[in-house]
């Protein structure tokens, strides 16, 4: 058995104080990867009776993370844990193809391990997985080797999360001007997986639906609701990463050297998951790359300047993360506490499984924890920007197939919006026709009224 050499054993020891540092921490996998592929499983249709934003990826195909095993906290914990392993090989692996130096591809993951928890790194989400195909993407694209196998990575991509298009198309028209020759196979790649989605959508009767729903809904009322961006402070602490990373991204891009002008465009494509909706958690999938252009400049400087620079880096960066370190210790899980399993229970005392259940604003993943369905068949995530445009489909819904139980949070709100406002029909409706019978730490469990 081949001996690790000191890298290795740095490496791992890095890739150990990453994990112990997330097992410590809080986490937060998000409800729609338990609530989604729940639903589709039952027979629910995605964009017609489940009404989301998405390509259809982990949570809506056949084969989903529930069907493949991950339905329960624990499981997600183990994906994070292997996803982040992963991920510090491939950023050891091809910072190593960059600068012919393990030493310097060691800082890297150093980096990433400092930053990626900062990075609201204890979310459990679509986009924390898009680096696991766009690294490999990146290195076979750099290395001029299985440039059909980048395709297929971009296109797997792709069916996770459409952000990934643009990205797309700008490698395929930089290798158009490049390396012509490469476009066959980097295409032929692409179109397998998106050939997939196209035959999917058509063979479940899906087009007008999805296209709406990936495309119409989020240029018009998403944008015009659903839209966040960054704070103050939360540029600041983008800047101290992104902005040496930029600059040397550009400076390649322009020098047109191959493996930077390459990065440039994955950073960049990538950088997009951020725009519609920023949170710390989409700028997941850039974060390797921007991570690999610092690298790529250490790589070009003497050692003992990049010793001295590397250190002067970090100061701003440790000083960035050192309160999220000390804030973030616990063991809690969100949306899988005490008051959703004691919800929960309530709620199978009160029902039986298949049951159509309502979850009014709140705990939307409570269908799949207690193996209901939700009411005439319909779901939507309570957010304005979602009911502005489905809440006479859901309340239809209601009135033809009544719910056992009715769950509601009156406080529930998101970006300063309350969620009752946009919601007045099915307010109306609920108010007349059920009643509260138990308060769970401020949720309502309400049944029909006698």
């Amino acid at each position: 058995m081949k001996k690790l050499n000191r890298f290795e054993i740095a490496l791992t020891g890095i890739i150990l104080m990453h994990v112990l540092v997330l097992l410590k921490g809080f986490f937060f996998p998000y409800p729609e990867l338990f609530v989604y592929p729940y639903l589709t499983n039952i027979g629910l249709m995605p964009y017609v009776q489940i009404l989301d934003q998405h390509f259809p990826g982990l949570m809506f195909f056949p084969i989903n993370l529930a069907n493949i095993g991950f339905v329960t906290p624990d499981h997600f914990r183990v994906l994070q844990i292997g996803t982040i392993i992963a991920l510090h090989i491939l950023i050891y692996k091809i910072g190593f193809s960059l600068t012919d130096s393990k030493k310097t591809a060691l800082l890297g993951n150093i980096l990433y391990f400092i930053i990626h928890p900062f990075l609201e790194g204890n979310v459990v989400w679509i986009d924390n997985f898009i680096p696991l195909l766009l690294l490999p993407a990146f290195y076979f694209l750099a290395e001029k080797k299985r440039i059909f196998w980048a395709g297929l990575l971009l296109g797997l991509a792709i069916l996770l999360k459409q952000v990934v298009i643009p990205t797309s198309i700008l490698i395929f028209l930089w290798l158009w001007f490049t390396d012509k020759k490469l476009t066959r196979s980097f295409f032929l790649g692409i179109a397998i997986p998106v050939t997939i989605l196209v035959f999917y959508i058509f063979s479940k009767g899906l087009l007008n639906d999805f296209i709406y729903w990936t495309y119409t809904f989020n240029i018009s009322t998403f944008a015009q609701m659903g839209r966040k961006y960054p704070t103050f402070r939360q540029l600041l602490a983008m800047g101290v990463l992104y902005f040496p990373a930029i600059l040397v991204s550009l400076y390649g891009f322009i020098s047109r050297k191959r493996e930077l002008s390459l990065l440039s465009l994955m950073l960049f494509g990538s950088l997009l998951f951020a725009y519609a909706r920023f949170d710390y958690v989409h700028l997941q999938p850039s974060l390797p790359f921007a991570i690999l252009a610092i690298v790529y400049f250490f790589g070009r400087i003497s050692e003992k300047v990049s010793k001295n620079l590397f250190i002067l880096y970090l100061l701003p960066l440790v000083w960035l993360t050192t309160r999220f370190y000390m804030t973030s210790i616990g063991d809690k899980v969100n949306f899988f506490g005490s008051t959703e399993y004691n919800v929960a229970d309530k709620i199978i005392e009160l029902t039986d499984p298949g049951d159509p259940i309502f979850m009014y604003g709140t705990l939307p993943h409570m269908y799949q924890m207690t193996s209901t369905r939700p009411s005439g068949n319909i779901f939507v995530f309570h957010f304005p920007w979602f009911m502005k445009i489905a809440e006479d489909k859901v309340l239809n819904g209601l009135q033809s197939d009544p719910p056992r139980v009715v769950v509601q949070q009156k406080s529930a709100s998101i970006d300063d919006y309350y969620l009752y406002d946009y919601m007045q029909k099915i307010e109306k409706y609920v108010s007349e026709n059920y009643e509260k019978i138990e308060e769970v730490e401020g949720v309502e469990i309400l049944v029909p009224k006698r």
